[in-house]
């Protein structure tokens, strides 16, 4: 399958399959036969069937997922237990809007996330069931809606605190 995107933490690798719509969990101990299918240890879908980007918790028990589509979440799974993969939450910023996230990365109990025309979100994720919107910034104010514009990446952990993101326009 084709890997959009991956969170790769210590020997597990936590693959986006944007044309499948699935996140797959796979042992990447031996890295001549990672695409093996009985190196798959568990997978699951996303609420949009589009899966992007995932990104682990500090802990690795809890997976934060994007959809990049239209109206898409930010959705929390409990993956403590590969056997029994559930969903704990999932948030939309601006609801109706049509808004398109792209990429969240986790940092000290907060999701920062990347969505087109929206620009960057921060969401209180410390209690899983409950993600909550804490601060954001849109880069590019003019664009409204559903569309690729604004901001399409974000990088939180440069030493010095400071978040960048990348924007196609400015």
């Amino acid at each position: 399958k084709y890997v959009h995107d991956c969170f790769v933490r210590n020997d597990t690798m936590w693959a986006a399959h944007i044309n499948d719509g699935v996140v797959s969990v796979v042992d990447v101990t031996d890295k001549t036969d990672a695409d093996n299918p009985a190196k798959t240890l568990a997978q699951f879908s996303t609420p949009l069937d589009f899966s992007h980007n995932t990104w682990l918790s500090d802990d690795s028990r809890y997976l934060f997922t994007t959809d990049e589509k239209p109206s898409s979440h930010l959705t929390c799974y409990d993956v403590s237990d590969l056997n029994n993969i559930t969903e704990t939450d999932r948030t939309q910023v601006n609801p109706g809007s049509n808004t398109i996230i792209h990429n969240t990365h986790f940092l000290n109990n907060y999701c920062i996330t990347s969505y087109y025309t929206y620009g960057i979100t921060i969401h209180d994720v410390l209690r899983k069931n409950n993600l909550v919107e804490v601060g954001n910034f849109d880069c590019s104010p003019g664009f409204t809606g559903d569309g690729f514009h604004g901001a399409w990446g974000v990088w939180p952990y440069l030493p010095s605190g400071t978040i960048i993101i990348i924007d196609f326009e400015t």
